[in-house]
């Protein structure tokens, strides 16, 4: 009677270990062993937080709210990751799962609910810190002048030609949209607009007589600039440096941008 007892107390067991978990959250990743990796996020102090910004480890501070509320004011350093966007495809801002991930928002509610999905990801470092509104470290304003082009710089764009004049050779139209600090490079494919890689934008300056002027940057550290056309507020003429007394001997004509579609 004692060798069959043992039965039901282990799937008894079992039973609870598993409801225990479920409560408290976690995602479920699959090792390299076969087994079951869990991870939670876990909940910090704001000043535990000022800390841990303070270390030179790679982390990132995500901000979880929405575009205006970012732009009304956020800890300096923190991307922008609205909690609607997260769902269960791992954001491409963030590639490491092993990354030090700090998130809050508003009040603290969304972000308890991004750090669990992120968890579920199975990012395994992410630690949620609440609302801004709590906070008493520094607070910064998103650059007037990149909100206002943020509304200008709207739908998608293509290259004016087919080709480059500066470098005598050919190269397949591609298009762009702008997205926060990203320039978004990509192809149309059956009427939808395609991602194939991104750029940094690094500042967006205002210009008096109207337009803009984006300085960017790719991964390699290659500076370009895009600026409105005078004649032109719908096309944009690419520039491959930063220095305007350069523009008119590194202008690209087949890197020239026109407004195809205004959302």
């Amino acid at each position: 009677m004692r060798k069959w007892m043992i039965i039901p107390v282990v799937v008894i067991g079992m039973f609870i270990c598993g409801c225990s978990e479920a409560e408290t959250g976690g995602g479920q990743v699959m090792d390299g062993d076969g087994m079951f990796q869990i991870f939670r996020y876990t909940q910090i102090s704001q000043e535990e937080a000022k800390e841990m910004m303070q270390k030179d480890d790679g982390h990132v501070i995500i901000d979880v709210r929405r575009q205006d509320e970012y732009d009304e004011g956020h800890i300096p350093g923190a991307i922008l990751i609205p909690n609607e966007s997260i769902a269960d495809i791992p954001p491409a801002e963030l590639p490491d799962f092993d990354q030090i991930i700090l998130v809050y928002c508003r009040s603290g509610r969304r972000s308890k609910e991004a750090a669990q999905k992120l968890a579920d990801m199975g990012y395994s470092q992410v630690y949620e810190f609440g609302g801004i509104i709590d906070w008493t470290g520094e607070v910064e304003k998103a650059d007037p002048d990149q909100a206002n082009a943020g509304e200008f710089l709207e739908g998608t764009w293509g290259t004016a030609s087919q080709g480059y004049e500066y470098y005598g050779q050919a190269q397949a139209m591609h298009y762009v949209r702008f997205d926060g600090t990203d320039i978004i490079y990509g192809h149309m494919k059956d009427e939808e607009f395609v991602p194939d890689h991104t750029d940094k934008v690094s500042s967006i300056e205002q210009l008096p007589e109207g337009g803009y002027i984006i300085k960017a940057e790719t991964e390699d550290g290659d500076k370009y600039t895009y600026r409105t056309a005078q004649s032109d507020m719908d096309a944009l003429n690419c520039y491959s440096t930063w220095n305007e007394d350069e523009f008119s001997h590194n202008y690209h004509a087949g890197s020239s941008l026109s407004r195809l579609t205004s959302r």
